[in-house]
């Protein structure tokens, strides 16, 4: 039976009928409490309604559960982005890119989070990292990435 809700609960999701997915994940999850794929959906259902503290539990346990679970490792480091918790957004934004070593944006992300701790020296290995991916497709950012790289090295120069 629980497939079937699985396969409910992913259609609700899909649908954006958040609330309708929590209750089934809720279920599942108690049903199976060592499912991470469920919890991966209870916290991703959470996260797409807007209900950013309560989809960081769910999104832990998923991770505990199956440290390759990438889209619960990119969801919940954008929470932590998003909250401007640098060091734990960083620490799981480095997690992802284990699993998915080319992923540009998660790149920048990275060297964002090491920019705002004052760690210079990653953020401009990230913010290069950027570069040599960057396919171009937002200009401003690319720009940007850019003249803080630049601003980077002749910081790091001046030391």
């Amino acid at each position: 039976m629980n497939g079937l809700d699985e396969l409910l609960a992913d259609s609700y999701l899909a649908a954006g009928r958040h609330g309708n997915a929590i209750q089934i994940y809720e279920r599942l999850t108690a049903d199976e409490p060592e499912n991470s794929a469920y919890w991966q959906g209870l916290g991703q259902s959470y996260y797409e309604a807007g209900e950013l503290d309560e989809a960081v539990l769910p999104l832990q346990r998923a991770i505990a559960l199956d440290g390759t679970r990438d889209e619960a490792l990119a969801t919940l480091a954008w929470v932590y982005y998003q909250r401007e918790d640098w060091v734990n957004a960083g620490t799981l934004l480095l997690d992802y890119l284990d699993l998915r070593p080319n992923h540009a944006a998660s790149i920048f992300l990275l060297a964002t989070c090491f920019d705002n701790l004052r760690d210079y020296e990653q953020a401009l290995v990230h913010y290069n990292r950027f570069i040599q991916l960057d396919d171009g497709s937002d200009d401003a950012r690319s720009f940007q990435v850019q003249q803080r790289a630049q601003s980077l090295e002749r910081l790091l120069e001046d030391q």
